[in-house]
């Protein structure tokens, strides 16, 4: 068996938590990994780290933001775990159901206006049973545009504003999750992703605006941008058709068990090198 030593370089003291210690737990299947974790230091030289821990790194995983540990070993891996797993708090409630009400909950995340307007003039195509939460980051400018559409449509009692997806908690956003019938975004970018497979693991269909599919789920609807009839069909034929999500599919992609497989992969192929 290959024996690797392997440093974590973590955020602050609270990131040694259960996730970390389970990860490296799980990973035995090919290498035998000897792990050191230590948080960011302002300033940190291979010297220091040789006398800190007594030995050289045969690689370094970096879980922040930095790159001052790019010169540190030949073999540094830039990518922080929590970003590609599914933590237990986004898992669908062991008996979930589909809620009777029948709220859709948009994530905006970017500066496309058209979308958000297509979106909240769909509402008055669809049943008063409809009803629209945004989970707001919006400039105080559109938002007053956006509030003016909502007034003038006579829909102000079916459409309110959530906190900035920023300042939402890990327990706060799935429960926003899983209270909605379905999730839409409207952003095209993949940095995205999590957070779409975060709701699909809900139990939650989810709508993105996008020409590029980027991701493949049962439960995941791409659709270019539609003017608000369309748009409310195609809401409607997916709350009221029961549209299906593979969350088990989800689970195992996005698992810390398949992210350690994964990081083995990647650490053998460092060892080889």
């Amino acid at each position: 068996m290959i024996h690797m030593n392997v440093l974590h370089v973590i955020k602050n003291g609270e990131d040694a938590d259960y996730n970390l210690q389970k990860l490296v737990n799980i990973q035995t299947k090919s290498l035998k990994y000897n792990i050191s974790v230590m948080t960011v230091r302002k300033a940190l030289f291979s010297a220091s780290i040789r006398k800190f821990f007594g030995r050289p790194f045969d690689a370094i995983h970096v879980h922040a933001r930095t790159s001052k540990f790019n010169k540190l070993s030949k073999n540094v891996i830039n990518q922080d775990i929590s970003d590609f797993f599914l933590k237990k708090e986004f898992y669908a409630d062991s008996e979930f159901q589909l809620l009777l009400n029948k709220e859709i909950l948009f994530y905006y995340s970017d500066g496309n206006q058209k979308a958000v307007i297509s979106l909240i003039e769909s509402i008055k195509y669809l049943s008063s049973e409809y009803t629209l939460r945004i989970i707001k980051n919006i400039p105080e400018a559109d938002l007053k545009a956006f509030k003016e559409l909502i007034e003038n449509l006579n829909i102000k009692h079916r459409v309110s504003f959530g906190l900035s997806s920023e300042n939402l908690s890990i327990r706060d956003l799935a429960k926003a999750y899983k209270d909605s019938r379905l999730v839409v975004f409207n952003s095209i970018g993949t940095n995205l992703k999590m957070k779409i497979v975060k709701a699909l693991a809900c139990g939650i269909p989810v709508i993105a605006f996008s020409n590029e599919k980027y991701l493949e789920i049962p439960g995941l609807k791409f659709t270019e941008l539609q003017g608000p009839k369309a748009l409310a069909k195609k809401i409607r034929d997916i709350v009221e058709d029961d549209f299906w999500v593979d969350i088990e599919s989800v689970y195992n992609t996005y698992s810390l068990e398949s992210l350690a497989e994964s990081l083995d992969k990647k650490y053998q192929g460092l060892n080889n090198n």
